[in-house]
């Protein structure tokens, strides 16, 4: 008695308990939708009861093998991120001719997202340009004030702005 197992089949998805039109190979969710049943058949329905189902994701080296007799696979708080899930069925050491892949991509948030993160980005770099702007300035008018103090103390007479009776006053440093 040969079997031959044809190609495997998405029968079901599920995702947060809604299932939805089965027949893609490509389904984005939002990050709160992480919850998902992908169920299987082969349309064949000859000896179903030997017939295990084996799947792995992102092309793992190890593939998960199903309770006998179940078709369903359950993933749960799925993190964001992009899946290939693989799946293929197994009778007494035959594997199914083709295997079924569907494509997953679990969204981040609007926060994690790409634009979001060069927002972030580009707030970071404003405000270190504007600190360091600032703080150089900050030192260069305490240079400059520091130089302008230095010249004072180093001059030993001041010459007194304005006049006095049509005369320019010179008085000691002591005196202004």
């Amino acid at each position: 008695n040969i079997i031959y197992l044809d190609k495997v089949y998405l029968s079901n998805i599920t995702i947060d308990g809604k299932s939805i039109n089965h027949r893609q190979d490509y389904y984005e969710v939002e990050h709160d939708e992480g919850n998902f049943v992908l169920e299987y058949s082969l349309m064949n329905f000859q000896s179903t009861e030997n017939i295990t189902f084996q799947y792995r994701i992102n092309k793992s080296k190890k593939w998960a093998t199903l309770p006998e007799g179940t078709n369903s696979i359950y993933l749960n708080r799925v993190e964001p991120g992009k899946y290939t899930i693989e799946v293929r069925a197994m009778c007494n050491g035959i594997y199914s001719s083709t295997n079924n892949i569907v494509k997953l991509k679990v969204c981040y948030p609007w926060y994690l997202s790409l634009w979001a993160i060069v927002l972030y980005a580009t707030i970071l770099t404003t405000l270190v340009i504007f600190f360091s702007h600032y703080h150089k300035k900050k030192k260069l008018s305490e240079r400059n004030l520091n130089i302008i103090k230095k010249l004072l103390k180093d001059i030993p007479k001041v010459i007194c702005a304005g006049t006095i009776w049509g005369k320019i006053h010179v008085c000691n440093s002591t005196t202004a």
